[in-house]
C-alpha cells in the first residue's frame, strides 16, 4: 500500500523547508524594500502558514524586522554585508580611484565582479546630483545585457563565455553578428560601451581590471543619466579617464603587463560599423543607431 499523502499545504516541495527562510529574503530588492506576510505568500508560492513559519525564524536571527503588519530587511545583513566588503581587499583598495573618478566626471561610478553567471555590483560611488539609477549595491545583472557585464563576459573564463554567449544566441540569434563584433571589440580595446533608447536614453561604459597573474577582478563602470548626453569629446574624455583609472587599480593589484585599453580605437570602431553616431553639434542622442547590443 503506498504511503498516504500529506493534507498539510506547508508540505509542498516546491521549495524545500529548510530553504524557505533564504528564498524569502530574494524577494526583497531595491524596489520593493518592504512586504507583508500576505504579500510574500502571493509572491512567492508558499502557503502563509510557510511563510509565517520562514518568516520567524529571519526575525529571531535579525535578518528580518517587523514594522506593524510589514517585514524589512533587518540589522545582521547589514552586518554581513559589511563584513563581506571588508573581506574584500581589491575592492577596498580601488575605492579611493574610484571616488577620484566619480569627481573627475560627475557620473555614478561602480564597481562589479563575476559571481557565477551573473555580474554582482559591490560598490557604487554616486552623488544626489547623478544618482545611479540601473545599478545599485548587490544587484545582481544578466551578463548578456550592459557594458559592465560585456567586459565581465569578454574576460569570463571559457565555460562561463560558451554557456551564456550559446543561450543569448538561441534566444536572440538575429543579435549574433553584432554581439560577436562587440564582444570581439571589448577583448581587442579593453572598453565596453551600452547604447539603448528603451526604456530611456543611455550611453554607459566600462573597463576591466586586472590582478598580478593576469586574470579578470571587477569590471568598472560609468553610468550616465539620462538628462546628460555626451558630446564625443566628452565621451573621449570619459572614456580616457575610465582607461586611466583601471590601469591604476590594477597596477595597485600588481599587474605589469603591457595595458591594452585603447579608447581611440575603441570609439573609431563604433563610428566605423554606425553603431555610434554623433550630429553636427557632436552630441548623442537620435543619430544613435538603436542596436540590441
Amino acid at each position: 500500500m503506498p504511503p498516504a499523502q500529506s493534507t498539510d499545504p506547508s508540505d509542498d516541495p516546491a521549495v524545500p523547508t529548510l530553504e524557505r527562510p533564504l528564498y524569502l529574503l530574494t524577494f526583497f530588492t531595491a524596489k520593493e524594500p518592504v512586504w507583508t506576510l500576505s504579500g510574500l505568500s502571493r509572491a512567492s508560492g508558499l502557503p502563509s502558514a510557510s511563510c509565517l513559519r520562514a518568516i520567524r525564524v529571519l526575525e529571531k536571527y535579525q535578518f528580518l524586522r517587523r514594522d506593524h503588519m510589514q517585514y524589512r530587511l533587518g540589522s545582521q545583513l547589514v552586518r554581513l554585508s559589511a563584513n563581506a566588503m571588508a573581506s574584500s581587499p581589491s575592492r577596498r583598495l580601488a575605492l579611493p580611484h574610484l571616488e577620484h573618478l566619480h569627481r573627475l566626471t560627475g557620473l555614478a561610478v561602480s564597481w562589479s565582479v563575476l559571481e557565477s553567471q551573473e555580474a554582482l555590483t559591490l560598490e557604487v560611488v554616486a552623488s544626489p546630483e547623478h544618482p545611479a539609477e540601473r545599478v545599485q549595491v548587490g544587484a545582481a545583472l544578466d551578463l548578456s545585457a550592459g557594458a559592465v557585464s560585456r567586459v565581465l563576459l569578454a574576460f569570463a573564463p571559457q565555460e562561463v563565455r560558451r554557456s551564456v554567449l550559446a543561450s543569448l544566441w538561441a534566444e536572440h540569434p538575429h543579435t549574433r553578428p553584432h554581439q560577436e563584433l562587440l564582444d570581439g571589440l571589448t577583448r581587442k580595446a579593453w572598453l565596453a560601451l551600452e547604447v539603448s533608447r528603451q526604456p530611456a536614453d543611455r550611453c554607459d561604459v566600462a573597463a576591466p581590471v586586472f590582478q598580478g597573474d593576469g586574470r579578470l577582478v571587477a569590471s568598472v563602470g560609468l553610468e550616465r543619466s539620462r538628462s546628460m548626453p555626451p558630446s564625443r569629446a566628452v565621451l573621449e574624455q570619459e572614456l580616457g579617464l575610465l582607461n586611466q583609472a583601471a590601469q591604476r587599480i590594477s597596477r595597485d593589484l600588481g599587474y605589469t603587463r603591457e595595458w591594452q585599453g585603447d579608447p581611440a580605437f575603441f570609439l573609431q570602431i563604433l563610428e566605423s560599423v554606425n553603431i555610434l553616431a554623433f550630429t553636427e553639434a557632436s552630441s548623442v542622442g537620435n543619430d544613435l543607431v538603436n542596436y540590441p547590443i
